[in-house]
């Protein structure tokens, strides 16, 4: 599919670079990629109110693109004056 590569080629160097990016992040982006191509043609509609795809289809995805290694986002604690 030709959305998924576009999203691969994305998420790829994210996870190369260990960016956190957590699976409703992906599914938001991947809502987007596919809402934007099926505006001409017929939207699903139980996606089209959350804003996003479900979790069903970020676990298909994620075993269709196995090279890709998500990691969650991560706050780092503040270092103040010492």
């Amino acid at each position: 599919m030709l959305e998924e590569q576009r999203l691969t080629q994305y998420l790829i160097p994210c996870s190369e670079l260990g960016v956190g990016i957590n699976h409703e992040q992906v599914m938001e982006m991947a809502f987007a990629i596919v809402f934007r191509d099926l505006l001409r043609s017929k939207i699903i509609e139980r996606w089209v109110g959350k804003g996003k795809l479900d979790k069903d289809w970020y676990y298909n995805f994620m075993q269709r693109h196995s090279e890709l290694s998500l990691h969650t986002p991560q706050t780092f604690p503040k270092v103040g004056p010492r």
